[in-house]
């Protein structure tokens, strides 16, 4: 999970050392890499589109933290081999950390507290992970005309959608369609548009979509 915001430049000082610090940097990159491009849009967002990307920040940071210190303390007791600087632990030392992390999750989903939870039925394999497809991250933003008023906005009509406005989910569908037809993307079938499913995918090469 934190594999996408891993730095070269984090390590723990020493084996013996205690200290989290050196693993801010990776904390802070999880936690502000999907809403940072929209918060430099904030001044111009209505109240309630402040409200939602404050809720996300804020879940973000606390999945984020979570996750974090889950692997800042599976590292500390030697199981990174990337990072390994002292022995492996033994197998009680393994079982209570990984009681540890249970327990963390579990006053994770507890603080969440999501009506939902999702996962890949039949379970994934070792070499995979269960992913929940999104969008529009990776695909190019329309070109919003600054001239005109944002959905939801004091000066929008409500209930209308005009102009580059209209329906920023077609020109997804349609930027899909495009990469599927030149064979850089599988097109996803109606129903995946409006309730994605999990599905697992290969996290070792040869890596599939």
């Amino acid at each position: 999970m934190l594999t996408p915001y891993i730095l070269h430049s984090a390590v723990p000082p020493s084996a013996e050392s205690s200290d989290h610090e050196w693993a801010v940097p990776i904390y802070k990159l999880c936690a502000t890499t999907h809403t940072a491009p929209i918060r430099a849009d904030s001044p111009s967002m209505t109240p309630s589109e402040g409200l939602i990307l404050q809720a996300v920040q804020e879940t973000s940071r606390e999945i984020c933290r979570v996750a974090t210190n889950m692997w800042v303390s599976g590292v500390l007791a030697g199981l990174d081999p990337q990072l390994n600087r002292k022995e492996s632990p033994d197998f009680g030392q393994a079982n209570d950390l990984m009681d540890g992390w249970k327990y963390e999750v579990s006053r994770l989903m507890g603080w969440l507290d999501w009506s939902v939870w999702v996962k890949c039925k039949p379970a994934c394999g070792p070499e995979e992970m269960c992913y929940l497809p999104t969008w529009p991250v990776g695909f190019p933003r329309p070109k919003w005309d600054p001239e005109r008023p944002r959905p939801g906005s004091h000066n929008s009509t409500p209930g209308t959608w005009s102009g580059p406005h209209v329906d920023f989910r077609t020109s997804v569908i349609e930027s899909m369609a495009v990469l599927a037809e030149e064979g850089r993307a599988v097109k996803p079938e109606p129903d995946e548009w409006m309730r994605p499913q999990p599905k697992c995918i290969r996290r070792v090469e040869p890596y599939d979509f």
